[in-house]
């Protein structure tokens, strides 16, 4: 019976967790004190609230959906295998993709410049951490992930 540390093709970053929760922190601080305290790098001018809020949200719901599909498609494998259907189709990390675009969302929603400049490091994070696990599947995986490398963006545009 596999244990549950050993139930995915290869380890996570080992302060992965730790730099997603400090990540989390650092946006929604500066997020909130941006868009509703100090709203100093707020671009209310690029249309009205409910227009930016409604594509604010799109974006959100969009991020929410890939981090769920991803999730369970992970979960209800259960088994050491390389998943590369469904959103793993689209990108090799559908989870960290779908959380950067809730933070995007929600810097849309307010137009908080303050945040999406925020959101380029956490980019930079969330890419070194795709670096490293990338490196522990192709160790496992060898050539399958190798072709599945070739055949699906890490992100959806690089």
């Amino acid at each position: 019976m596999i244990g549950q540390e050993q139930k995915f093709v290869a380890e996570e970053h080992p302060e992965g967790d730790k730099f997603q929760l400090m990540m989390l922190g650092v946006f929604l601080a500066i997020w909130i004190t941006d868009s509703f305290i100090v709203r100093t790098t707020i671009l209310a001018s690029l249309g009205p609230w409910y227009l930016r809020t409604a594509a604010g949200a799109l974006v959100v719901l969009a991020g929410l959906y890939l981090v769920d599909a991803a999730h369970k498609l992970v979960i209800d494998s259960g088994e050491l295998r390389l998943i590369d259907w469904g959103v793993y189709s689209l990108s090799r990390h559908p989870m960290y993709l779908g959380i950067m675009l809730v933070y995007l969302g929600l810097a849309v929603s307010t137009v908080s410049t303050a945040s999406l400049l925020i959101l380029v490091g956490i980019f930079y994070v969330y890419d070194r951490i795709a670096d490293y696990e990338e490196a522990r599947i192709l160790e496992v995986m060898g050539e399958r992930y190798s072709e599945y490398r070739e055949r699906t963006r890490r992100w959806l545009v690089v």
